[in-house]
């Protein structure tokens, strides 16, 4: 994944014991940050942020979870010249109005 890019989660089906209300929650979205650590090329800054963010996809809990999003810059940073990337990315479900209903425990990765 890069700066202005797209990237992609994957995970297991989320499955039906889950405790999702299907009745009530219809989208899921994946948001979160990347944290951009150890500038290897010495420039101003020691660290960088992206924001994470997808467009809302219907809720299936028993097919695999597969969820394009797109990183968005937060500081003027270029992925490339960090030796250290960690993202950390959370599962929010949203009713038929796109409000928010419950979120998942933090993904990591990097």
């Amino acid at each position: 994944m890069g700066e202005n890019e797209k990237g992609r989660l994957t995970a297991p089906p989320l499955g039906e014991n889950i405790g999702i209300n299907l009745s009530v929650e219809k989208k899921m979205i994946a948001t979160g940050v990347v944290i951009l650590k150890n500038n290897i090329y010495g420039s101003e800054t020691d660290f960088g942020f992206l924001a994470i963010n997808s467009k809302p996809v219907d809720i299936n809990l028993t097919a695999p979870i597969d969820i394009n999003f797109e990183t968005i810059p937060v500081t003027n940073s270029l992925i490339s010249y960090f030796s250290i990337r960690k993202s950390y990315i959370t599962l929010i479900t949203l009713d038929e109005s796109g409000s928010p209903i419950h979120c998942s425990e933090v993904i990591t990765s990097g």
